[in-house]
Protein backbone atom coordinates (compact mmCIF):
# COMPACT_ATOMS: atom_id res chain seq x y z
CA UNK A 1 0.00 0.00 0.00
CA UNK A 2 1.18 3.51 -1.22
CA UNK A 3 -0.47 7.06 0.39
CA UNK A 4 -0.22 10.14 -0.87
CA UNK A 5 -1.02 12.33 2.24
CA UNK A 6 -2.47 15.63 2.08
CA UNK A 7 -4.05 18.67 4.33
CA UNK A 8 -4.44 22.15 4.73
CA UNK A 9 -5.27 23.55 1.04
CA UNK A 10 -6.78 26.34 2.90
CA UNK A 11 -8.87 26.84 -0.95
CA UNK A 12 -5.33 26.74 -2.58
CA UNK A 13 -6.43 25.11 -6.33
CA UNK A 14 -3.35 25.57 -7.96
CA UNK A 15 -1.25 23.57 -6.22
CA UNK A 16 -3.90 20.84 -7.00
CA UNK A 17 -2.82 19.98 -10.50
CA UNK A 18 1.12 19.55 -9.57
CA UNK A 19 -0.51 17.52 -6.88
CA UNK A 20 -2.17 14.96 -9.09
CA UNK A 21 0.50 14.68 -11.34
CA UNK A 22 2.90 13.44 -8.77
CA UNK A 23 0.08 10.92 -7.11
CA UNK A 24 0.32 9.59 -10.44
CA UNK A 25 4.44 9.42 -10.99
CA UNK A 26 4.49 7.83 -7.56
CA UNK A 27 1.84 5.40 -8.30
CA UNK A 28 -0.25 5.69 -5.06
CA UNK A 29 -3.14 3.49 -4.26
CA UNK A 30 -4.91 6.09 -2.31
CA UNK A 31 -4.95 9.75 -1.64
CA UNK A 32 -5.57 11.21 2.24
CA UNK A 33 -6.32 14.77 2.97
CA UNK A 34 -6.26 15.50 6.59
CA UNK A 35 -8.93 18.55 6.91
CA UNK A 36 -9.03 22.43 6.00
CA UNK A 37 -9.15 21.85 2.57
CA UNK A 38 -11.20 25.09 2.49
CA UNK A 39 -10.42 28.45 4.31
CA UNK A 40 -14.36 28.99 6.04
CA UNK A 41 -15.80 27.87 2.73
CA UNK A 42 -17.40 27.76 0.00
CA UNK A 43 -17.85 24.38 -0.41
CA UNK A 44 -17.72 25.00 -4.37
CA UNK A 45 -13.88 25.41 -3.55
CA UNK A 46 -13.63 22.16 -1.52
CA UNK A 47 -15.79 19.99 -4.21
CA UNK A 48 -13.16 21.94 -7.00
CA UNK A 49 -9.99 20.58 -4.92
CA UNK A 50 -10.80 17.26 -4.21
CA UNK A 51 -12.75 16.90 -8.06
CA UNK A 52 -9.12 17.74 -8.89
CA UNK A 53 -7.34 15.18 -7.38
CA UNK A 54 -9.84 12.12 -8.77
CA UNK A 55 -7.74 11.93 -12.13
CA UNK A 56 -5.09 10.29 -10.43
CA UNK A 57 -8.22 7.59 -10.13
CA UNK A 58 -7.26 6.16 -7.19
CA UNK A 59 -9.81 5.97 -3.60
CA UNK A 60 -9.68 9.53 -2.30
CA UNK A 61 -10.30 10.02 1.79
CA UNK A 62 -11.18 13.16 2.74
CA UNK A 63 -12.09 14.83 6.00
CA UNK A 64 -13.40 18.03 7.00
CA UNK A 65 -10.78 20.66 9.31
CA UNK A 66 -11.92 23.48 11.24
CA UNK A 67 -11.41 25.70 9.10
CA UNK A 68 -14.11 23.56 6.94
CA UNK A 69 -17.88 24.29 6.74
CA UNK A 70 -19.77 21.35 9.09
CA UNK A 71 -22.40 21.43 6.20
CA UNK A 72 -19.52 20.14 3.73
CA UNK A 73 -19.52 16.69 5.03
CA UNK A 74 -23.16 16.03 3.65
CA UNK A 75 -23.41 18.10 1.24
CA UNK A 76 -24.76 16.81 -2.59
CA UNK A 77 -21.72 18.89 -4.18
CA UNK A 78 -19.58 17.17 -2.71
CA UNK A 79 -17.97 13.70 -3.84
CA UNK A 80 -17.19 11.08 -2.40
CA UNK A 81 -15.62 10.13 0.10
CA UNK A 82 -16.27 11.51 3.30
CA UNK A 83 -14.75 9.18 6.41
CA UNK A 84 -15.91 11.97 8.97
CA UNK A 85 -16.89 9.87 11.87
CA UNK A 86 -17.62 7.03 9.50
CA UNK A 87 -15.45 3.94 8.75
CA UNK A 88 -14.46 2.64 4.98
CA UNK A 89 -12.64 -0.31 3.78
CA UNK A 90 -9.99 -1.00 0.85
CA UNK A 91 -8.71 -3.89 0.47
CA UNK A 92 -6.69 -5.38 4.02
CA UNK A 93 -6.90 -1.76 4.54
CA UNK A 94 -9.75 -0.13 7.04
CA UNK A 95 -9.49 3.79 7.35
CA UNK A 96 -11.06 5.55 10.17
CA UNK A 97 -11.89 10.12 10.06
CA UNK A 98 -11.59 12.44 12.68
CA UNK A 99 -12.82 15.62 11.20
CA UNK A 100 -13.01 19.61 12.85
CA UNK A 101 -10.39 19.63 15.68
CA UNK A 102 -10.18 20.31 19.53
CA UNK A 103 -11.22 23.36 20.48
CA UNK A 104 -8.93 26.48 20.01
CA UNK A 105 -8.58 30.32 20.85
CA UNK A 106 -10.30 31.40 17.84
CA UNK A 107 -14.12 31.54 17.29
CA UNK A 108 -16.50 30.11 14.47
CA UNK A 109 -14.13 26.72 13.78
CA UNK A 110 -15.75 23.28 13.79
CA UNK A 111 -15.09 21.43 16.65
CA UNK A 112 -15.31 19.18 19.00
CA UNK A 113 -14.18 18.09 22.64
CA UNK A 114 -11.86 15.90 23.58
CA UNK A 115 -14.66 13.73 25.32
CA UNK A 116 -16.86 13.47 21.96
CA UNK A 117 -14.00 12.22 20.16
CA UNK A 118 -12.94 9.58 22.47
CA UNK A 119 -16.82 8.55 22.40
CA UNK A 120 -16.83 8.73 18.74
CA UNK A 121 -13.62 6.41 18.33
CA UNK A 122 -14.87 3.98 20.71
CA UNK A 123 -17.78 3.41 18.46
CA UNK A 124 -15.96 3.57 15.47
CA UNK A 125 -12.95 1.51 16.35
CA UNK A 126 -15.15 -0.87 17.96
CA UNK A 127 -16.98 -2.03 14.59
CA UNK A 128 -13.54 -2.42 13.25
CA UNK A 129 -12.90 -5.71 11.43
CA UNK A 130 -9.39 -6.59 13.53
CA UNK A 131 -8.25 -8.84 10.41
CA UNK A 132 -7.71 -5.24 8.29
CA UNK A 133 -5.04 -2.84 8.70
CA UNK A 134 -5.63 0.35 10.37
CA UNK A 135 -5.36 3.79 9.10
CA UNK A 136 -6.96 7.04 11.03
CA UNK A 137 -6.99 10.15 9.64
CA UNK A 138 -7.74 13.22 11.73
CA UNK A 139 -7.42 16.51 11.42
CA UNK A 140 -5.80 17.60 14.82
CA UNK A 141 -2.61 15.26 15.70
CA UNK A 142 -2.18 13.70 18.77
CA UNK A 143 -0.60 14.77 21.50
CA UNK A 144 3.46 14.79 22.28
CA UNK A 145 4.90 13.98 19.45
CA UNK A 146 6.90 15.88 16.56
CA UNK A 147 3.47 16.71 14.62
CA UNK A 148 2.11 19.12 17.32
CA UNK A 149 4.68 21.32 18.33
CA UNK A 150 4.00 25.45 17.66
CA UNK A 151 6.77 27.91 16.92
CA UNK A 152 6.65 28.35 20.53
CA UNK A 153 7.30 25.43 21.89
CA UNK A 154 4.07 23.88 23.31
CA UNK A 155 2.54 20.93 22.16
CA UNK A 156 -1.19 21.53 21.46
CA UNK A 157 -2.27 18.18 19.71
CA UNK A 158 -5.13 15.69 21.26
CA UNK A 159 -4.36 13.54 24.31
CA UNK A 160 -7.98 12.09 22.98
CA UNK A 161 -5.68 10.78 19.64
CA UNK A 162 -2.54 9.88 21.25
CA UNK A 163 -4.74 7.39 23.61
CA UNK A 164 -6.95 5.79 21.13
CA UNK A 165 -3.52 5.30 19.21
CA UNK A 166 -2.14 3.29 22.17
CA UNK A 167 -5.52 1.84 22.50
CA UNK A 168 -6.06 0.43 18.94
CA UNK A 169 -2.53 0.46 17.44
CA UNK A 170 -3.17 1.75 13.75
CA UNK A 171 -0.71 1.59 11.49
CA UNK A 172 -0.87 4.96 10.33
CA UNK A 173 -2.10 8.14 11.99
CA UNK A 174 -2.57 10.95 9.35
CA UNK A 175 -3.12 14.49 10.64
CA UNK A 176 -2.01 18.06 9.76
CA UNK A 177 -3.64 21.12 11.63
CA UNK A 178 -0.40 22.58 13.13
CA UNK A 179 1.11 24.13 9.94
CA UNK A 180 5.03 24.58 11.27
CA UNK A 181 4.95 21.16 12.65
CA UNK A 182 5.79 18.98 9.73
CA UNK A 183 6.61 15.93 10.28
CA UNK A 184 6.60 12.53 10.98
CA UNK A 185 7.04 10.43 14.23
CA UNK A 186 6.17 6.79 15.65
CA UNK A 187 3.92 6.31 19.03
CA UNK A 188 4.90 2.28 19.51
CA UNK A 189 5.19 1.63 16.16
CA UNK A 190 2.33 3.84 14.89
CA UNK A 191 3.74 6.47 12.12
CA UNK A 192 2.81 9.78 12.61
CA UNK A 193 2.79 11.86 9.78
CA UNK A 194 1.75 15.82 9.69
CA UNK A 195 2.84 16.17 5.71
CA UNK A 196 2.61 20.20 6.37
CA UNK A 197 0.34 22.46 4.20
CA UNK A 198 -0.55 21.55 1.04
CA UNK A 199 -1.05 25.00 -0.08
CA UNK A 200 2.58 25.50 0.64
CA UNK A 201 3.17 22.57 -1.88
CA UNK A 202 3.67 20.30 1.08
CA UNK A 203 2.88 16.30 0.66
CA UNK A 204 3.42 13.24 2.33
CA UNK A 205 4.09 9.74 0.43
CA UNK A 206 3.49 6.50 2.95
CA UNK A 207 3.83 3.01 2.56
CA UNK A 208 4.00 0.20 3.70
CA UNK A 209 7.27 -1.83 4.55
CA UNK A 210 7.86 -5.20 6.29
CA UNK A 211 8.61 -3.80 10.03
CA UNK A 212 6.80 -1.13 10.60
CA UNK A 213 5.50 2.02 7.69
CA UNK A 214 7.43 4.53 6.52
CA UNK A 215 7.12 8.19 5.45
CA UNK A 216 8.61 10.31 2.84
CA UNK A 217 7.90 13.86 3.04
CA UNK A 218 8.51 16.29 -0.19
CA UNK A 219 7.42 19.34 -1.73
CA UNK A 220 6.32 20.12 -5.23
CA UNK A 221 9.00 22.95 -5.79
Amino acid sequence: MRIITLTDFHGTYPVVPKIARIAQQEQVDAIVIAGDITNFGPISTASQIIRGLLVVGVPTYWIPGNCDLKEMNDHSSMPPKSIHFAITEMDDYVFVGFGGSTPTPFPGMYEFSESYYLEKAHSLLGQVNKSKQLVIVSHVPPFGTSTDRLYTGDQVGSKTMREIIEIYNPVAFLCGHIHESRNSDYIQDTLIVNPGPAMNGYYGIIEEREERWRSNLSSIE
